[in-house]
């Protein structure tokens, strides 16, 4: 022992204080040895010092060793105390150990006292142990409930042999439906997706630092991306893993919408005509809503209340087969303006009026005008979602600008088309002239009013080179002043190539 032991003897016979200090120092025991002999002597002696060893005689002159222990146990549960007496009988010494004293000593047996003290002191400092190590686990186990059960994030404990689940958070019983019970009776493969079965059945090692993406089942049976990160421990004697995992399916999710939509906005940026804008619309919708079976994506005029087909795309067998669209607009319906009206709709294909399913419709809008509507069916019920609603209505807002501007486009070259044909097919000789006079263009009638080609009018000015020299000053004048708005027309007289 490194320092001397501090004992309190409660001991009111001198000779018998003595002796106890002569075996303990004869058998190498050092100690400080305090004698008390009265009741008030002993109360004050507990107050003012930290003890190691109590040693008390059984009878004193104003109380006794068993009322000693009582007070000594009040305050100092763990101290060691040895009874010490001459006329302590069996019964009396049994109920004092039960009562809490660490052991007897008869004073005819005195020489048991050091050994008796030798294994007091030990059975402290093995209680002390085993205190600190209770206090520990405790301690560990609050750590445990902290970063384990009250963690945000689901977690599990599996067997890494059998796959086993062996423990779960609340976090994980929240977050996949399972009650504690049923997910301690499934093995980690019954956590995954039907698409998810061929994986191996571990999670990849490189999990353990920077987690893989598993496609996992809610007990509703609703489909999850979660990311897992897992790590070997020693649990309840067995090799097992300690698994985090987080629901990356919204930021996955919008991740792929992402993608989907800048590819989109390129793809529609340099698209030139409606059907074709259609279809990758339709190939957006596919890749965001893949599970639909019927699509249509119609245009709406609100001048005329009209919807005219631009594409039409059905599943037979299995494979995807484009409708022929029809050119005929037709009323818009009862159905059609409600969307147009409220907005997109989710609803059973009764309520649309189909084939059995799940019906999805929105409109598609440039600013506050409504262009069009898209239209998505999946022939099983309850096939879509809310989630899937909003991603639809996104799609028919990010296509509404490209599809107006294609719709302008394609009036503008209709008109276009329509002025070409007009200018061209006139039986008037047209010139189209800048306001200096040279000649832009020209119809055919002018050709041939003036016996030249397209290529040689074009360049040519009106005035100078076409006009008669003697008309050309008033000419000029006049061109002047229909340039200037003060006049609408003027009648000259224009040279032919041969000088007529």
């Amino acid at each position: 022992m490194n320092s001397p032991l501090c004992i309190l003897h409660l001991e009111d016979n001198q000779d018998d204080v003595l002796l106890v200090r002569d075996l303990l120092q004869k058998d190498g025991i050092a100690a400080d040895i305090t004698p008390v002999g009265r009741r008030a002597e002993f109360l004050a002696a507990l107050e003012w010092q930290k003890w190691d060893l109590v040693i008390a005689d059984f009878c004193l002159l104003d109380f006794t060793g068993e009322e000693a222990l009582k007070m000594v146990r009040a305050k100092y549960p763990d101290l060691p105390f040895i009874l010490n007496s001459s006329n302590i009988d069996e019964q009396t010494a049994i109920e004092n150990l039960k009562a809490g004293a660490t052991d007897y000593v008869l004073k005819k047996n005195i020489e048991r006292l050091p050994s008796a003290v030798r294994r007091a002191l030990a059975e402290a400092s093995e209680r002390a142990r085993r205190q600190l190590a209770e206090d520990e686990l405790r301690r560990s186990e609050r750590q445990y409930r902290v970063l384990f059960q009250g963690n945000p994030h689901p977690m599990w404990v599996f067997d890494l042999e059998t796959l086993q689940l062996l423990e779960v958070n609340e976090a994980a019983i929240h977050h996949y439906g399972y009650s504690r019970e049923e997910f301690l009776k499934m093995r980690l493969p019954d956590l995954r997706a039907p698409e998810n079965l061929g994986r191996g059945q571990l999670p990849e090692l490189g999990a353990q630092a920077e987690g893989i993406v598993w496609k996992h089942r809610r007990k509703d049976g609703a489909v999850m991306d979660m990311e897992i990160i897992w790590s070997p421990l020693a649990f309840e004697g067995r090799l097992a893993a300690l698994t985090m995992a987080t629901d990356v399916t919204s930021r996955r999710r919008i991740d792929r919408h992402n993608q989907v939509f800048g590819k989109l906005s390129h793809q529609l940026s340099a698209v030139t005509t409606a059907p074709a804008a259609a279809r990758f619309i339709c190939a957006a919708a596919d890749e965001l809503l893949p599970h639909w079976d019927d699509f249509a994506l119609d245009l709406y005029s609100a001048e005329r209340d009209e919807v005219t087909s631009l594409l039409t795309i059905t599943t037979i067998e299995g494979k995807r087969v484009p409708i022929p669209a029809s050119p005929q607009p037709k009323t818009a319906g009862a159905l059609i303006r409600r969307v147009l009206a409220r907005g997109a709709e989710l609803l059973s294909a009764t309520e649309a009026e189909s084939k059995p399913g799940t019906v999805m419709i929105a409109p598609i809008r440039n600013a506050e005008q409504v262009i069009g509507v898209i239209f998505v069916q999946n022939r099983l019920a309850n096939s879509f979602s809310a989630r899937d609603l909003d991603a639809l209505q996104h799609l028919a807002n990010q296509c509404g600008g490209a599809l107006q501007r294609v719709r302008v486009e394609e009036e503008l070259l209709h008109s276009q088309r329509r002025f070409r044909d007009l200018f061209e097919n006139s039986p008037d000789a047209i010139f189209v002239e800048d306001l200096s006079g040279n000649v832009l263009d020209v119809n055919s009638s002018a050709c041939q009013l003036n016996g030249l080609t397209r290529e040689q009018l074009i360049g040519k000015n009106a005035i100078d080179d076409l006009v008669p020299p003697a008309r050309r000053e008033t000419a000029r004048a006049e061109f002047h002043q229909m340039a200037a708005g003060q006049i609408t027309w003027i009648e000259s007289e224009s040279l032919h190539a041969d000088g007529r």
